[in-house]
């Protein structure tokens, strides 16, 4: 079998950051291929895998799902290969080693990414940490404010030293220790999000008193019940704004609000935009260097 074709991709410019939204039709296809640059997704929808390709043309595949992490170096050739009927949806940031300039944080990177390169973050206690800070880079590099260049790279650097702890044992808390019963809570919501729930009712699922729900799902997400609840909403809301034309109170009754100015609170809150400023800017192509 001849190995396959690898592609290499570089970027003309030095000390560069930007962000990006990635999704993938139906009939989504890549090739492996490689890059001189960092890439950080966070994946907001859909699963699939990521094939990665050796030197000696042997593959591996990494599989992936939505609110989870991934950071490569470039270094290694790979691809993503979508499940076809729930493509990837990906929120990525590039940045350069120059950019990177931590001494500290570059070194541990280059460690970690040595043994195990992507690095891939699958825990709730974390991704639920860094899935705030993806949104922070994404706003300050759409906006203008002041400082805006020194927010991004401070908020950069709290994601990787969050992913190089969480890979190191300095915060190990591995997937399978995530208690079983919170397991079946979130299992729960994501199936039904969009009706009525309650803090009784997920205890009663999970047989436990709601006192004693609500101490350990938000011990095991550091969310309570009803922050979780919601931001998952805002999470459907949001690949609805992108992907169909329906209008904000369809799409806002369709994930569980019957009042969509209750909606546009929540969803503000999250996002510090409205839907409608959202659903806009979705549209504009993001680039921005510090």
């Amino acid at each position: 079998m001849p190995k396959p074709q690898v592609e290499d991709f570089r970027i003309d410019d030095t000390a560069y950051i930007f962000i990006m939204e990635s999704n993938h039709p139906r009939d989504f296809e890549m090739n492996f291929h490689r890059h001189d640059f960092y890439e950080l997704t966070y994946v907001l929808g859909g699963s699939g895998h990521y094939d990665i390709l050796d030197d000696q043309g042997n593959s591996k595949a990494v599989t992936v799902e939505a609110n989870q992490m991934m950071l490569w170096d470039g270094r290694v050739a790979h691809r993503a290969q979508d499940d076809p009927e729930t493509p990837l949806r990906q929120s990525i940031v590039i940045f350069d080693h120059e950019y990177l300039k931590h001494p500290g944080v570059a070194r541990e990177l280059g460690r970690q990414l040595s043994k195990s390169n992507p690095l891939v973050i699958r825990n709730p206690m974390f991704t639920t940490r860094l899935k705030p800070l993806m949104r922070t880079i994404m706003m300050e590099l759409r906006g203008k404010k002041a400082l805006n260049a020194e927010v991004v790279y401070s908020t950069l650097l709290g994601i990787l030293t969050t992913m190089l702890r969480s890979s190191t044992g300095l915060e190990q808390i591995r997937d399978d220790a995530l208690d079983h019963r919170i397991k079946k809570a979130i299992s729960y919501i994501h199936e039904n999000y969009f009706n009525h729930l309650t803090i009784k009712e997920m205890a009663s699922c999970c047989s436990l008193s709601v006192r004693h729900f609500s101490e350990l799902f938000k011990k095991h997400t550091s969310q309570t019940f009803i922050q979780y609840l919601h931001a998952y909403r805002v999470e459907i809301i949001k690949k609805a704004l992108c992907e169909t034309t329906k209008s904000i109170t369809e799409i806002a009754f369709e994930a569980g609000y019957d009042d969509p100015a209750h909606f546009i609170q929540h969803f503000k809150k999250l996002e510090s935009i409205t839907p409608s400023q959202y659903r806009k800017i979705q549209a504009t192509p993001v680039n921005a260097e510090k």
